[in-house]
């Protein structure tokens, strides 16, 4: 079946038929309105598309996205890093096997090329970095080249041949990136473009002289091919342009009749809250900056900015805010999103919870992308929905542990056809994810274990509330196999303490811990558990100091996420103490010690809260292990770590039940 439009087959049904009406771009016919966003992977190898970017992408086409923009490839080797797709035309044939595949579901297919400018990796292409002028990107830190007339054309040569090469491959358009990073946008900022001579002199239309100079170059080499550009609208940097002046440049670059569409974006990796942000931020928070662009230019404009429901997306279109809609995190949460919604099916989205834990979270560590609950994100190969295969020999399991491990492990085995129970000892699901989601701000959290626990319903599965699974109660049920995610407790304490109480982050989420008190939160975890305790804490009136070891105290967060968090605990009066933990608490102080200089200073304090202290609950997996049961254990109850691997490690038990 070809990407999903509404008037096909089951795809009549939706309640949203805007979203599937085909839409024209040039000469090409994008099956819907749905376009996967272009995103970083890390996939590459050695400069050059892999069989993982294939199966990535197919399993994006197969989910029903109409139009799929590749990730930034990189037109000269100044510009990149060594985990990107280099557009030479190698790089771009290299795509041959993958475009195939995503034209076999009906998608259309464009190539995003960039030059990431003051912001690639020179520690990668052992070369200089190349800007407008000699001024470091806030966000990277090392001060630039300034272009030479002789590098500006390197630079313009570069990207039209590698849009020719483009389409040589066989890509159905090419889009070029003015967005949030890149050399292109910043020869358009007064914040890095200082030059002197043509392509600066501080007017808007000297600093548009190298975009639109470029776009001419391109257009000339691919003709009558689609082409457009992500453009950034607003960089919310000090010193950058703001809305009016980015909607304005999309204005004149519009008005040269030199690209197809505009696909939205906003923010910089200095302001990345806006480029990718976290839980908390209203979904369709960019609509309005979308629709000015669109309004200004005239031209077709692809959306973006948390969109996740239906609805929100359908509005869009229908009040003519844009023409097209873009995701990328929602895309890798559930690639089936379009085919869900077409066939009527959108209580089975899962949806994206903008922690950004495992895609902007591992790719500021150079590692492939994933996703928290979905862990076929970026192993599609191994995990994809077409290697899920019903079982020739049906089996009894039974899972000990609601939260995210155990439902994970129930969701597949049901779908495999195995008959599952499932034992909760307490009466709800969710575990610690659903104590997280209780805490103000978090409650986004709670839709990875609601969504499992409405899939486990649909299935089937036999759940047990307020049932602890014991030896007993497994060989009553005459389990073949039992998988144990019994999670993890606390602990044992690390400091000395006499005289001044401890809680636990559980007895914090549960709302058993300190209230109207002097409170030192020891953060010991390296996720979101610190930020998430030192939240509820200020919110039940206590005031905190939030102690860690660590560099700096949230380490573990994203970018974005400590962005939109850490000033709001500010403002609550949460106090940061880095590089420090507990000694002993006593007689109504707690003494600190800096894990550097090694100096200790005292702090009054009347209660004290670890967090990220865990301990695996093992118990019940050694119990049944010597019972002789077959048992597998997924999750904390192996070793405390944190969601995704918790829920990754479900999907693989599941499969392998």
């Amino acid at each position: 079946m070809g990407a999903v439009r509404a008037r096909e087959g089951a795809g009549a049904t939706s309640a949203f038929p805007r979203l599937f009406e085909p839409f024209r771009l040039r000469g090409v016919e994008v099956p819907n309105r749905i376009v996967c966003l272009a995103h970083v992977t890390f996939f590459a190898e050695h400069g050059r598309p892999s069989a993982r970017h294939r199966h990535y992408y197919e399993e994006r086409a197969r989910g029903g996205a109409g139009l799929i923009v590749t990730e930034s490839q990189v037109v000269h080797r100044a510009g990149g890093h060594g985990k990107c797709v280099f557009a030479d035309r190698d790089g771009l044939l290299g795509w041959g096997e993958t475009i195939k595949a995503v034209h076999s579901h009906g998608a259309r297919f464009f190539a995003q090329l960039t030059h990431h400018g003051a912001e690639a990796f020179s520690a990668d292409t052992l070369l200089p970095l190349w800007g407008p002028s000699a001024v470091a990107d806030p966000a990277v830190g090392e001060i630039p080249k300034e272009m030479t007339g002789a590098e500006i054309r390197e630079a313009q040569d570069a990207y039209r041949q590698s849009a020719g090469h483009a389409v040589e491959a066989g890509f159905d358009g090419v889009e070029l990136k003015v967005g949030h990073d890149g050399l292109l946008r910043m020869f358009l900022s007064p914040f890095y473009n200082h030059r002197s001579d043509e392509y600066g002199h501080g007017s808007a239309e000297d600093r548009l002289r190298f975009v639109l100079e470029t776009l001419r170059g391109v257009r000339a080499e691919i003709g009558d091919v689609p082409l457009g550009i992500r453009f950034c609208l607003d960089e919310k940097l000090p010193g950058g342009y703001g809305l009016d002046e980015g909607v304005a440049l999309a204005q004149a670059i519009a008005e040269a009749g030199l690209i197809d569409y505009l696909s939205a974006d906003l923010g910089t990796w200095t302001s990345v809250e806006a480029q990718v942000p976290p839980e908390g931020v209203p979904e369709g928070y960019a609509d309005e900056a979308t629709a000015a662009a669109r309004r200004a230019t005239g031209l077709p404009t692809v959306a973006f900015g948390r969109i996740v429901s239906p609805g929100h997306a359908s509005d869009l279109l229908e009040r003519g805010a844009a023409d097209l809609i873009g995701m990328a995190r929602q895309l890798l949460a559930d690639p089936e999103w379009p085919r869900k919604v077409a066939e009527g099916r959108a209580d089975e989205i899962r949806p994206c919870v903008h922690c950004n834990q495992e895609c902007v979270g591992r790719l500021i560590r150079e590692l492939p992308i994933s996703c928290v609950h979905n862990p076929a994100a970026g192993r599609e190969e191994r995990l994809g929905r077409t290697t899920l295969r019903r079982t020739s020999a049906r089996r009894r399991i039974a899972v000990a542990g609601g939260g995210p491990a155990g439902l994970k492990a129930a969701e597949i085995a049901g779908e495999r056809g195995h008959a599952v129970v499932l034992f909760e000892r307490e009466r709800m699901l969710g575990g610690q994810v659903a104590l997280a989601a209780s805490v103000p701000h978090h409650d986004e959290w709670g839709e990875i274990t609601s969504a499992l626990a409405r899939r486990v319903t649909a299935l089937g599965v036999d759940v047990r509330l307020g049932v602890e699974a014991s030896p007993e109660l497994i060989d009553a049920e005459r389990s073949d196999l039992v998988v144990v995610a019994t999670g993890s407790g606390p602990g044992t304490l690390p400091f000395v303490s006499d005289g001044v109480p401890v809680f636990d982050e559980w007895q914090v989420l549960a709302g058993h811990g300190p209230t109207q008190r002097r409170v030192v939160l020891l953060d010991l975890g390296v996720r979101a558990e610190g930020a998430t305790i030192a939240e509820a804490l200020a919110q039940q009136g206590n005031e905190v100091h939030w102690v860690a070891p660590t560099p700096s105290v949230g380490f573990g967060l994203d970018p974005g996420t400590l962005a939109i968090m850490l000033p709001r605990l500010a403002r609550a009066g949460v106090r940061r103490i880095p590089e420090t933990t507990i000694l002993a608490a006593r007689d109504g102080r707690v003494r600190l010690l800096n894990v550097l200089d090694k100096t200790v200073r005292l702090l009054e304090a009347d209660a004290v809260v670890v967090a990220g202290n865990k301990r695996a609950r093992s118990r019940l997996a050694a119990q049944l292990a010597r019972r002789g049961k077959e048992v597998c254990s997924v999750g904390d109850c192996v070793a405390p770590r944190h969601v995704a691997i918790a829920i990754y490690e479900g999907e693989i038990a599941g499969r392998a039940a």
